[in-house]
């Protein structure tokens, strides 16, 4: 394997490893991801739509710097969270709807 191959497959493995660690904390979030058992059971263009809007909210309640609940912290390694340093993905739970009535008032 050429040197250039090597590059390519360690950026290729840690992007895919990024991604998987995405998806999981927004399955985590949303339960609409969570309990779809690998695929939701709509059409394909509003799958699209509830994921596009999952990615929204999380993006919200990122800006918002709206805490992760403390399950959800704990599930994650249990470390504590530096205020000044929030998660990347965090703290929003679409089923209590803590996150969109919070940042739309």
């Amino acid at each position: 394997m050429t040197r250039g191959e090597e590059r390519f497959n360690r950026s290729h493995t840690r992007t895919r490893v990024l991604i998987e660690q995405t998806f999981g904390l927004l399955k985590s979030r949303f339960r609409c991801l969570h309990q779809s058992g690998g695929s939701l059971q709509y059409e394909p263009r509003k799958c699209g739509k509830i994921i596009t809007a999952c990615i929204l909210l999380h993006n919200r309640c990122v800006r918002r710097r709206i805490p992760l609940p403390e399950a959800e912290a704990e599930a994650e390694g249990g470390e504590e969270e530096d205020p000044d340093d929030p998660e990347p993905l965090g703290g929003c739970r679409s089923e209590t709807g803590t996150c969109c009535r919070t940042t739309s008032t």
